[in-house]
């Protein structure tokens, strides 16, 4: 029988988002008695560490033992030259007024919990804390879970696909519909650098540069002191849209140009990768996997690369599971939405 990669993926995932559930359940119930594992800081390092990292970990062991395939080919960790490192920081915070007016239009329909939530958090904690806890531990994770794991499950699936199945998790996991809006395009952003660079560091290095410029600005809202040219509080809702979008749709062709410049840099420098469809990555050949089709480059080396397969989706049917309980817990969260700002808004907790 062929070894599924979408179906191996989608176990783990089913294995980590119970992991992770339980641990929150767990840590919600002991937080009564142990009152400082209630606090942001503790939660999220748990959470992090051990509902992500050491099944992360658990993975790319069972990936290299089963299946030869070393850790750096299951989570593309090639290095990044210097020029695509510019490209991707610019990237990083040109990406972030596109998702603000994404924000913007989904406040609209939907309760927006998030905001109030880290204004508080950013106003109570030291902010290297929420740097390390809210922008660079979910940069990390996330992308190894997302980009990392999902990403190599969907490498025999239309690109499409591997552009769309990370997204969906990566937007359902934030549980609430108004960051759902803007995360699952930044997912299929995320998915697309990591295809273009076969480089997971893209992704981690725009993801925390995203995360981490909500975290200042929201650092220093919290404490009066953002500059006044970015203070938008005396601007009508309508002019907030509109300033906004105009910034948005100017920072989009930006990123749109920027990403031709970083596929080309690609082909660039790895000539034999341009008749190539995008997400093609060979390994070297080792031994006969059940999986793998041999390749013949333009200069004659043999290398092996994931075999197309009509099947590919064998297993699916998980997938279609997770992401209908992560939609049932974000409608839930949607509904509780109004009793959460009014604790948030009476201080509970402080």
């Amino acid at each position: 029988m062929q070894f599924s990669r979408l179906k191996n993926a989608n176990i783990f995932a089913l294995f980590l988002l119970v992991l992770y559930y339980t641990l929150s359940f767990v840590i919600g119930s002991l937080s009564a008695v142990i009152p400082a594992l209630a606090q942001t800081e503790w939660l999220s390092l748990i959470l992090y560490l051990f509902g992500f990292g050491i099944p992360i970990l658990l993975y790319a062991v069972f990936m290299k033992r089963r299946r030869l395939q070393p850790v750096t080919y299951t989570f593309r960790l090639k290095k990044l030259t210097l020029k695509n490192l510019l490209i991707l920081v610019a990237l990083g915070f040109l990406i972030q007024p596109v998702a603000t007016v994404i924000a913007q239009l989904s406040a609209m329909v939907f309760s927006d919990v998030v905001t109030p939530t880290m204004t508080k958090e950013s106003a109570a904690m030291p902010m290297a804390m929420t740097l390390l806890t809210t922008a660079l531990l979910p940069a990390l994770f996330e992308e190894f879970f997302c980009r990392g794991v999902l990403l190599d499950g969907t490498r025999q699936a239309p690109v499409r696909y591997q552009l769309l199945i990370p997204a969906l998790f990566f937007g359902f996991l934030h549980g609430n519909f108004q960051q759902i809006a803007y995360a699952i395009p930044l997912g299929i952003f995320l998915a697309l650098v990591v295809l273009i660079t076969h480089s997971l560091w893209a992704s981690i290095l725009v993801h925390f540069i995203f995360n981490s410029t909500q975290v200042i600005l929201n650092f220093f809202s919290s404490h009066g002191s953002l500059p006044a040219f970015m203070n938008t509080e005396t601007l009508s809702d309508k002019d907030q849209l509109i300033s906004s979008s105009l910034l948005g749709l100017g920072c989009l062709i930006l990123v749109i140009l920027l990403v031709q410049a970083l596929s080309k840099d690609r082909r660039t420098k790895h000539p034999e990768e341009a008749g190539r469809p995008l997400g093609f990555e060979p390994l070297p050949l080792k031994e006969e996997e059940l999986d793998r089709i041999p390749v013949r480059l333009p200069d004659g080396s043999l290398i092996s690369a994931p075999a197309p397969r009509k099947n590919w989706h064998e297993g699916g049917w998980i997938m279609y599971v997770l992401l209908a309980l992560l939609f049932a817990a974000a409608v839930v969260f949607e509904l509780m939405a109004p009793y959460m700002n009014q604790l948030t808004n009476s201080g509970f907790g402080g």
